[in-house]
């Protein structure tokens, strides 16, 4: 049989972790409080112990808010808007 053949202890493998974190921000955020029902709150806390979309409530609901935008805006239902970045890090419509 034609198989690869590696001698022991001659080969270094050098595993590392990847990085799953969130990029840091180049702009300033904005805190928003929303309510919802239960069964909502349960899907949210359901996504997050998957770690799909994040690893708490609110990155997956700012995940799947972002994802939901760019979806719209890919389907010509949402405006795509313009941005400017302040030297302040704020941000303004163009």
């Amino acid at each position: 049989m034609g198989g690869l053949r590696l001698k022991p202890g001659y080969y270094r493998v050098k595993l590392t972790p990847k990085s799953m974190a969130r990029p840091n921000n180049t702009v300033g955020t904005s805190s928003m409080t929303i309510s919802v029902a239960p069964q909502i709150r349960q899907y949210l806390l359901d996504l997050t112990a998957k770690g799909t979309f994040g690893n708490t409530p609110q990155e997956v609901v700012r995940s799947l808010v972002s994802s939901s935008i760019q979806r719209l805006i890919s389907a010509k239902q949402l405006e795509e808007r313009k941005w400017r970045v302040l030297e302040d890090g704020t941000v303004e419509v163009i």
